[in-house]
């Protein structure tokens, strides 16, 4: 039994090839090759990782091309565990829920709706002397693949994102800006944050804060060259 087979035999074809996600979707006859798909910051989606590299079936075209360990957004369910995705080269396609494997974290509403409800729960956290736990950003944005970032993110004691993912989110603002991030910065500094924090939790979460702090400060670089 050739290895292919193995990987396959237990894989329904997908229903119809893949729909666009553009703004004639529903509306054209959908391609069966994975297209360039422009970002849309209103199109929900969930994280998941290939288990393998290739696809089910190497002459249907309108699967998705899967490299394993890639992060791909997984944007619709579309029945008999088949499911529309978009790699990180924005290409889109059919993917095999036996080939992927979802991330733990909700699903994200892109940038914009990630920084809303960001500052949402900023305001609900933010209690002078109650903060026991720090947001999980990773709920907000999870989108960089960078392989030096992605080891970074797994440390149990790092926030979860890195400097890329902070960037996404906060543009979602509609205001980045050096001066903007420079106002925003000052509620990330550990000893004003420490203000928020239970006391028993306070060394704990100012490490965290410090961390949110030097990433900002980063990204002010960054506005300035």
């Amino acid at each position: 039994m050739s290895v292919h087979h193995n990987l396959t035999k237990d894989v329904e074809h997908p229903p119809p090839p893949v729909p666009t996600l553009g703004s004639n979707a529903g509306h054209e006859t959908p391609s069966r090759e994975p297209v360039e798909l422009v970002a849309d910051p209103k199109t929900d989606f969930r994280w998941a990782f290939s288990k393998k590299s290739g696809r089910p079936h190497q002459n249907d075209a309108w699967e998705l091309e899967l490299t394993e360990g890639e992060a791909i957004k997984v944007t619709q369910d579309m029945g008999r565990d088949w499911y529309t995705a978009i790699n990180a080269s924005g290409a889109i396609g059919w993917v095999h829920g036996s080939w992927i494997k979802f991330a733990k974290s909700k699903a994200h509403q892109g940038t914009k709706l990630g920084y809303t409800q960001f500052v949402e729960d900023l305001k609900q956290l933010l209690v002078l002397g109650e903060l026991q736990e720090f947001p999980t950003m990773r709920s907000y944005v999870d989108e960089c693949t960078r392989p030096d970032c992605s080891a970074r993110k797994q440390d149990a004691s790092s926030l979860g994102i890195c400097v890329h993912d902070l960037q996404s989110l906060l543009n979602g603002s509609g205001k980045f800006s050096y001066e903007w991030l420079k106002g925003g910065r000052n509620l990330w500094h550990p000893d004003r944050f420490a203000r928020f924090c239970h006391p028993e939790a306070v060394e704990r979460l100012k490490s965290l804060s410090e961390q949110m702090f030097v990433m900002y400060g980063i990204l002010m670089e960054n506005c300035r060259r």
